[in-house]
């Protein structure tokens, strides 16, 4: 049983060095894409679970005809994955330096984004109350 926990430290350890992220369990059950909200604002109540990105230089249609389809389909299955029922797109500790409009489902949206590297960047979060 030690042995068995020292290997899996070490282990964890070496990914960590190698700058791979390490999904902890956020005790929510993974939810699918549909049901994860998306929040303009701050909910009420929330528990902000972890950053949610998406890099823009892959698909420039968000960029060029304000088409966030493929965008919000991929921040969404993330933030699902995660445990979240919720995509904050409005948050204080954004590293984001601008934003752009994009169209979803009919809606138009703002999504924060970092210039150099075109990332969008937003908050999976577990809304506890609304």
């Amino acid at each position: 049983m030690r042995v068995r926990m020292i290997w899996l430290l070490g282990f964890a350890a070496v990914l960590q060095a190698c700058g791979t992220d390490i999904w902890v369990d956020s005790g929510h059950p993974l939810a699918k894409p549909e049901q994860v909200k998306i929040y303009t604002e701050r909910p009420g109540k929330y528990e902000r679970l972890g950053t949610v990105t998406h890099l823009g230089g892959l698909d420039p249609d968000w960029q060029t005809r304000a088409d966030g389809t493929a965008v919000f389909n991929d921040l969404l299955s993330e933030a699902a994955a995660m445990g979240a029922n919720g995509l904050l797109l409005r948050d204080d500790t954004t590293t984001a330096d601008a934003s752009a409009k994009v169209n979803y489902k009919g809606q138009t949206y703002s999504l924060p984004y970092e210039k150099k590297s075109g990332t969008v960047v937003v908050q999976g979060i577990f809304v506890l109350k609304e």
